[in-house]
Parts: C-alpha cells; structure tokens; sequence
C-alpha cells in the first residue's frame, strides 16, 4: 500500500518555503522560454494583498486570497506572453484614456466595483470623485495602493484591452462560412425508424457464455475502464491568531482611534481602515451597537476600542438629529384593484359607518377585531410607533398631521383600502449617525510561518502510514 500525505497549512500552497513548484523550489513557471520564478510571484502577490487590504479596508479572506493568486498568475502569464506582441505594435495608454478609465462614463471594473453603493447597488461616481479630490489626506499604504493601480491601467489592463480588440476585430466571418454555419443548426430532414428496446427481450430468452462476456469485454474496454483512486489521510495545521497577534491589534486599533479623533473626512476614514463599509444612516437607540447605550454620546467623539469577540472596534458619532414617531391604532377596510367602483363604494360605506359608531362611542379595540382585515386586528388594530417612513405616504400624513392623540373624523384612502385610524401617541427621540471602525484579529505573517514550520515538523516525523497514524490525535481533523 502507498500512503500519500498532503499538508494544506491555511490553504496556501504558496509560500515562502513552498516546493510544490519545480525541483529547485523556485521556478514556478515557463511561457516562451522565460521563467517566472517563486520570489517574483510572492512579490507580486504579496502587493496584491496590500492593494487589497488598502481599497478594501480589511485583509484578504481565503476566497479574496484565491482570486488573488489567480489574477497574480495571470499577470505574470500575460506580461510575458503579450508584453512582447504589444511593445511590437507600439500600444499604450494615453493620459486622456486614463482619465476616462478611472473616471469616464464607462470606468474600469475595479473601480466601478469599489465605487458601488451596497445598498442600490448603483456606481456612485459622485463619492470616486470625493475619494480622488481627499486621495493625498489619505494614509500613505492607502496613497500608494491607488497609484499602483493607475499604473497597472496604464501599463497592463489598457494595452492588453486593446490588444484583445485588435485580435477579436481582426476575425472575419464570410458570407459562406455563415450560411454555412446556419444550415448547420437549421437543417431538417425527414426518416422513417423502427425502434427495439432491449426490455423488449426478455433475459431469460438470452444466455450469454463466458467466451462472449470476455470477448466483448475485450472489445469494448475503454467504456469499462476505470481511473486511478487513493484513499488520503491528512493532517490540517491551522492559522489561528495568537495572543500576541490580538495585542498588536489593539496597538493598532488604538492608534487609530487618535487619528479617527481628528479625521477631516470620516467616510474615506472608515473606507481605508474598517473591514466594512461606511453607512450614512441615522440610528435609534434601540438600533446602536450595544457599547454606545451604556454612556451619553456626543457629536465628534470617538468611544473605543471596544472587544465584540474576535473584532475591535471604535466609534465616533458624526451626527445627530430628532426624529418624530407617532403611535396608532387602525381598522383596515380592504380594496382590490380589480373591484367594480360600486364595490369599492360599498367598502367605503361600510368604514364610514363603523367610524360613526365609534364616534358614537363604541370600543375602536372591539370594532377592530371584528371588522380588521389585517394581522393588527388581534392587537385592537396597534401599530406601534412608526417614523415618517414606515408607513405608506398618505397614512403617515394622516397620522403625524393630526393636531394631538385621539381619533381622526375622516377616513384615510391608501392603496390597500380605507382606514379608520386612531392616534394613541406622539414623541420624538434622538438618533445618531455613527461612524464604525471594525477590525477583526487575524493570524500575522509570523503565526503563518510557525504553522508552516510546525507542518514541517509532522511531515518530518511521518516517514511512514504507521507513523502517521501514530502522531497525536489532537492534529487530526
């Protein structure tokens, strides 16, 4: 028996003392005779993390990590396989064709990407053209990501596009190869068959000798061949953060709760230091992060670092604003669009005869359970508190337009029918526009290594199945 082992130290098979590529350890590819060489690959990569980490505010995850080393590898390929082609026929990228892609109507996907709102999923071009006027206020990692990424434009994304446009350009479709092209998928032709399935013969009308078995075997053997399998055992070493990768986090996170202290501009703040994006959104009480409840909260302040498990994370309040609720009862009288208006006349008249009745003095609790048509009916028709927008346009002017609580003398008319509304009361509360720096501890190039090193270790001391199996049961997962 063969034993196989294969170490996956946090899924990167690519790293500094990796030997899965070439026999030296360092040339990890070959395009027309020129080498692409492991130092220059973990070169590149490495600054694709940090582009990364810098546009996006957090560090890679393992699938950003696998796009990375994707679009790394491609790179190096297309450098080397075009790169000759493109000089030879003199392409590049003007200084008006990189305006255009960082900022014309039609901008490089990345940008695009990075610019798009993620609650309308819409390209806002407006904060591209805030981040490029604040782009020298930004931090100097942030600052150099960016040039870095004009100059992959310039000298990469631009010529290979249009390189790309000559070849696609350059292919001709005759008018033969298309008529051609469309008898083939439009053909018809008329026959006549007799099908006989073999269920139709019974297999006890059949019996086949061992002569034929190995005779046709012999005859048909790629449709019996069956690949190669292995059974694999493996050992997963994983990357876990250190207590000592946690406290230079909260060094870090400390250093910038200063600096958000003092932040000209705390969108692009957020953006080139949280892990999640920015939101503008104002919140209530009930709707803040848990630490900021405890404690009266100040426009300008940062409050932080706070632990909230495996993140950090630091607040500062950029905003804040009163808000008005107003609480209320309803009977809701259904309508349907495709009632006859002598059956909405009939609706209408039924509403406004019980809102006579409860001017009259009748329970609105008791009228809503019996004539409600919706889930509040069960509530005596309690909405709750509700802001301007919670509710549809004409049943939020209706209700904030009441002059105080109490019963309103019309009916109100929305799209699901007629209300009889009843305003139970009024307040306004404060809400804030927060700010959020969010980092989560992650494992540091030093607990990546001692995890490779300890992979080492166990590959060392598994010379054989047997030892293998004998190695600790707490590395087997």
């Amino acid at each position: 028996a063969i034993g196989m082992l294969l170490f996956i130290v946090g899924g990167d098979l690519v790293g500094g003392k990796n030997r899965f590529f070439g026999r030296d350890g360092q040339v990890v590819g070959e395009v027309n005779g020129s080498k692409i060489e492991l130092p220059e690959f973990t070169a590149a990569l490495e600054q694709a993390k940090q582009n990364f980490a810098n546009q996006q505010g957090r560090p890679a995850d393992d699938q950003a990590l696998n796009y990375l080393r994707d679009q790394t590898w491609n790179q190096l390929l297309y450098r080397r396989a075009f790169q000759p082609e493109i000089d030879k026929l003199g392409l590049s990228v003007g200084d008006e064709e990189m305006v255009d892609m960082v900022q014309g109507d039609n901008p490089n996907p990345a940008i695009r990407q990075a610019f798009t709102d993620p609650k309308t999923g819409q390209f806002d071009k407006a904060r591209l053209i805030d981040y490029l006027k604040n782009l020298d206020k930004l931090p100097p990692d942030a600052q150099a990501a960016f040039h870095n990424f004009e100059a992959s434009l310039r000298d990469f994304d631009g010529p290979v596009n249009k390189f790309n446009a000559l070849l696609k350009n350059s292919v001709y479709v005759t008018t033969a190869e298309a008529k051609q092209f469309d008898q083939a998928q439009n053909a018809k032709a008329s026959f006549r068959y007799l099908f006989v399935p073999y269920s139709s013969v019974s297999d006890s009308a059949f019996k086949p000798t061992d002569a034929q078995l190995s005779d046709y075997l012999a005859r048909h053997k790629g449709r019996y061949k069956v690949e190669d399998g292995r059974s694999i055992e493996y050992i997963v070493v994983p990357e876990t953060a250190t207590k000592e990768d946690s406290a230079a986090l909260r060094t870090s996170i400390d250093g910038i709760a200063q600096q958000f202290r003092t932040a000209p501009n705390d969108s692009l703040f957020v953006r080139s230091n949280s892990e999640q994006p920015y939101s503008p959104a104002y919140l209530t009480a009930t709707q803040l992060p848990q630490q900021l409840t405890k404690q009266p909260l100040v426009v300008g302040q940062v409050y932080g670092p706070f632990v909230i498990g495996n993140t950090l994370a630091v607040y500062k309040i950029t905003g804040e604003k009163p808000k008005p609720t107003v609480s209320a009862s309803h009977i809701l009288f259904k309508t349907e669009p495709s009632m006859t208006p002598d059956a909405k006349a009939a609706v209408k008249a039924q509403a406004q005869d019980i809102l006579n009745k409860i001017k009259g003095g009748a329970d609105f609790a008791a009228m809503a359970k019996q004539y409600g048509t919706d889930g509040t009916k069960d509530k005596g028709g309690d909405l709750g508190y509700f802001d301007r927008t919670s509710m549809v346009p004409e049943f939020s002017k209706a209700a904030f337009g009441a002059p105080g609580v109490g019963l309103l003398p019309t009916l109100v008319e929305t799209n699901f029918g007629y209300h009889i509304v009843k305003v139970t009361g009024k307040k306004t509360e404060n809400t804030y526009q927060v700010a959020s720096v969010l980092k989560s501890v992650q494992p540091s190039d030093a607990t990546r290594e001692a995890a490779y090193a300890r992979a080492e270790q166990i590959k060392s001391d598994a010379t054989t199945l047997d030892a293998f199996r004998a190695l600790p049961t707490k590395d087997k997962t």
